[in-house]
């Protein structure tokens, strides 16, 4: 059976978990990890420092948040306290094995940027938001990368289909 098989149905449930209660549960990040490690190790295109360059992209998010927020307040600030939940990192960390770097660099910007759009609109239609279900959001985005994945045949690590995307 594929890995991704299993990987939609984790997916579908965080999403479910996470825009109702705002939390996911503890298992589902160790079984996103272990089927996206299972997903990239049985690929022919996957390479080991794919893996090692998304986890440093991730911790240079996070300095990055965590300095922003820092300046911002004059004082040092734990990101995790009150911004950025546990689950969504180990959600990161989780999926950091199923792309190469620069779709995995990609995906997750272009993430985030339908996020903060989604948000945006969801306030000015319906009102404020005390907190963003980031993981179950990001599921959504992985989902819809998934089905244009398997739509155009393209690997998540060979770039070729993104390159010849961005460069025309």
């Amino acid at each position: 059976m594929d890995a991704f098989i299993l990987l939609y149905i984790v997916f579908l449930l965080i999403i479910y978990q996470d825009f109702r209660e705002r939390a996911i549960s503890s298992w589902t990040i160790p079984c996103i990890a272990i089927l996206s490690v299972y997903q990239a190790v049985t690929s022919l295109d996957w390479e080991p420092w794919f893996l090692g360059f998304n986890l440093l992209f991730i911790a240079i998010q996070l300095a990055g948040i965590t300095l922003y927020f820092s300046l911002k307040h004059r004082q040092w600030i734990n990101v995790t306290k009150d911004y950025l939940g546990w689950g969504d990192i180990l959600f990161f960390i989780a999926i950091s094995p199923l792309f190469s770097p620069l779709q995995f660099c990609c995906f997750f910007i272009g993430a985030l940027l339908l996020i903060l759009i989604g948000v945006g609109v969801y306030r000015v239609c319906i009102g404020s938001v005390a907190t963003i279900p980031l993981a179950g959001a990001m599921c959504i985005n992985l989902l819809g990368y998934c089905f244009l994945r398997s739509s155009y045949g393209f690997s998540f690590y060979n770039d070729w289909y993104l390159l010849q995307f961005i460069y025309g």
